[in-house]
């Protein structure tokens, strides 16, 4: 007995399993091909690629979809792209700004010995150029070694400054408060002493001074080749370095 060979070239895998058809040797055969219509497939976005489970589909939500990805663009580099969004995010890498420094939009010293930077909003990498320096720059052109004296070091920059003229010396004040130095061969610009225990700092022109580390003041002033303390309290030890 022959076999009746039906036209078509559909099999089973081809068939939603919700039908039946007639097709090659397949006759009133039960399909294969799971319908997932109306089953809300979600596939979501991973690292790597997901294949699409085999079934039927009506090409409309309620059958499946990719699981949308909320993206901010400020949180993705300018030039990337993730899940569609394209990136805002500055990018102030050496490599993405030919080796430029991005100057920085703010600053503000506390008076501590700290300096606060305010970068510009984006993305930096914990790296120097060649000469050794980070991509975050703040100029100040008075900050140059010749404007620190030579005994300090400030942010690592070692002060080559000196003053032309130095002297110090120490006694107490009078009965009226007063303690005055004369004959000192120069006119004084910058003078620090201590007075009762506490040290004290006093610049240019002009008088009081401030206490260091602290907002007391004390009555001082610069005078022709001298000095000038009090009123204070009489015998008052006053230790003091002068320079100009």
């Amino acid at each position: 007995m022959s076999q009746l060979i039906l036209p078509g070239t559909a099999g089973p895998g081809d068939v939603s399993n919700l039908k039946t058809f007639s097709s090659g040797i397949y006759y009133n055969a039960q399909g294969q091909l799971v319908d997932r219509r109306g089953t809300g497939v979600v596939i979501t976005p991973g690292p790597s690629d997901i294949p699409i489970t085999a079934g039927i589909y009506g090409g409309v939500v309620a059958d499946g979809k990719v699981a949308a990805v909320p993206v901010n663009p400020a949180h993705v580099l300018a030039g990337d792209t993730i899940a569609g969004t394209a990136g805002t995010m500055p990018n102030h890498t050496f490599a993405t700004n030919n080796n430029n420094y991005t100057s920085a939009v703010g600053h503000l010293t506390d008076g501590s010995g700290n300096l606060c930077l305010v970068p510009p909003t984006g993305y930096y990498l914990n790296e120097t150029n060649g000469g050794g320096f980070g991509e975050l720059l703040i100029n100040d052109p008075n900050f140059i070694a010749s404007n620190i004296p030579n005994w300090l070091s400030i942010f690592g920059l070692q002060g080559t400054g000196a003053f032309k003229h130095y002297a110090t010396g120490s006694g107490t004040t009078n009965s009226s408060g007063i303690y005055q130095v004369s004959g000192l061969g120069f006119n004084p610009t910058l003078c620090y002493f201590s007075k009762g225990g506490s040290w004290f700092a006093g610049g240019i022109t002009g008088a009081n001074s401030t206490q260091v580390g602290g907002t007391t003041f004390c009555s001082f002033e610069f005078l022709t080749g001298g000095l000038y303390f009090g009123p204070t309290a009489s015998s008052t030890a006053i230790t003091w370095y002068a320079f100009g």
